[in-house]
């Protein structure tokens, strides 16, 4: 019986596997124009990103549609052997950066967004030559331009570092976004979180850099709520709300540093900089560079257990020597950092080298935001914090500014605490279980019906499992038993 099960399971997962835009995924960039949309499509074009090393994930995104032992080269549209790994010639493949990696910062060389499978002997021709100078296929130039522009408006960059900018717009609405694109795009947001968002509205590339700049842009594509007769009156209508915000502008107001090792602590910074921000760096006054770890935890901020929240921040990096900070989330604060459980967020940082006209690195010049973090399955109170866990190797001077906590009006498909369902799926760190019965066993089981984890909560921390698939059994509100399924990334 048990073996039937799994099949089961298994074949509903194939078919999941194909994916679509998630629902609402671009309403925030609904109604705006101008800087405002391109600043609301960079926000969703970083949420859920992951970051992670360089790798062949083009094994997998890449592949043929429809053929699973075959992965589709750009530029010769040749089709390879999954695996067949080549560092020249003119058969396996290798991995094209699409954006050359010469003309990005190191710290960016990993996004598998701009990564496309390549005949070894193209990806040569081409170089690092910019667009126009090298000369993909027709078939191809829509693709390479909207990788382009996905990575431009990620990182505020300016596209016509890699070809110019009219031509790319030319590119993208002349060849059309086809099966594999979007088949990769799904794909993608499986394997590293984020999707691109001009594959899925290739529009938007006339809306921030074409013929429709300064007009409103309107969704009117599948992921949009059919439901336009919504009056609101069932509590899901309204406008997000930013109910608690953190500036700066004395310190610490309120935050906590828990200094654990080394001889410096966050501080208020004005240095260098025309604002205020919350400081933290490795090196000492006597200009040593020890061990240096240290907590900043904010205040108590009250969400709603039902209610949808989200996050952000900014942050700014001087003197970049490894990447030293991370943001965590809890609901349990004991008062010691070190004794409580936190939930750790994939948040965007500053962690890039910013050079002078000298070379000599210093400080960057634009705060770097962190895109939309998503508070799902936290109740009561939270605490946001940043840790700074330095070594004598790794001694970047970060600032953290503009903490804002965001609730957003429930939209009728929205995932409430109410629905016998498991959110988000796919996940890597953690999942909720909607609907479950509070100081009960839920229980995980792999697709062999072993039992690999346990929870009283409906917040399940999931970071200790292996990737694949896994069925959860709970006893719900209403009495019932309910099981249901979700992918560990």
């Amino acid at each position: 019986m048990k073996k039937y099960f799994i099949v089961y399971l298994l074949s509903i997962w194939s078919l999941l596997a194909i994916g679509q835009i998630p629902t609402g995924y671009y309403n925030d960039a609904e109604g705006k124009s101008g800087a405002a949309l391109r600043q609301a499509v960079q926000t969703i074009a970083g949420r859920g990103l992951q970051t992670h090393g360089y790798n062949w994930d083009v094994d997998y995104t890449d592949q043929v549609v429809g053929n699973s032992s075959k992965v589709k080269l750009i530029y010769t549209l040749k089709e390879e052997p999954v695996g067949n790994h080549k560092s020249s010639g003119y058969t396996g493949y290798n991995r094209e950066h699409v954006w050359p990696k010469s003309l990005m910062p190191q710290a960016f060389t990993w996004d598998n967004h701009n990564l496309r499978a390549s005949e070894p002997a193209e990806n040569g021709k081409r170089s690092n030559k910019k667009y126009g100078d090298y000369l993909p296929p027709d078939v191809s130039k829509g693709d390479a331009a909207r990788i382009c522009f996905y990575m431009a408006v990620l990182h505020n960059w300016d596209v016509n570092i890699v070809g110019r900018k009219d031509m790319l717009v030319s590119w993208s609405t002349e060849d059309n976004v086809d099966e594999f694109e979007k088949q990769r795009n799904n794909r993608l947001q499986e394997r590293q979180g984020n999707r691109n968002p001009f594959i899925d509205h290739p529009e938007l590339v006339d809306y921030i850099w074409g013929s429709k700049v300064g007009q409103v842009w309107n969704n009117d594509g599948d992921d949009d709520d059919d439901d336009d007769d919504d009056d609101g009156e069932d509590g899901n209508g309204g406008e997000e709300t930013v109910i608690y915000t953190e500036a700066f502008n004395q310190f610490p107001n309120g935050w906590t540093t828990k200094k654990v090792d080394g001889k410096n602590d966050w501080r208020l910074s004005k240095k260098f900089q025309d604002n205020t921000a919350a400081q933290m760096s490795g090196f000492s006054k006597d200009g040593s560079a020890p061990k240096s770890v240290s907590w900043l935890i904010s205040p108590e901020i009250a969400i709603e257990e039902d209610g949808l929240y989200t996050f952000n921040f900014e942050s700014k990096n001087g003197y970049y020597k490894g990447d030293v900070v991370t943001v965590y989330v809890t609901d349990n604060y004991t008062g010691d950092p070190a004794t409580t459980e936190w939930d750790q967020f994939n948040a965007r940082f500053d962690n890039v080298e910013h050079k002078k006209e000298d070379g000599s690195l210093g400080w960057g010049e634009e705060y770097v935001p962190s895109g939309e973090q998503t508070l799902a399955g936290f109740s009561d109170n939270i605490r946001i914090a940043f840790k700074y866990d330095g070594t004598s190797d790794k001694t970047t001077s970060m600032k953290i500014d503009n903490i804002n906590v965001i609730k957003k009006p429930l939209a009728v498909e929205n995932v409430t605490a109410e629905n016998n369902v498991v959110y988000p799926n796919p996940s890597a760190n953690f999942v909720i279980v909607g609907g479950a019965e509070e100081g009960l066993n839920i229980n995980v089981y792999n697709t062999s019906g072993q039992l690999v984890k346990q929870s009283q909560k409906s917040r399940i921390n999931i970071q200790s499992l292996n990737k694949g698939l896994y069925v959860v059994s709970y006893k719900g509100r209403n009495g019932q038993m309910h099981t249901a399924k979700f992918l560990k990334k």
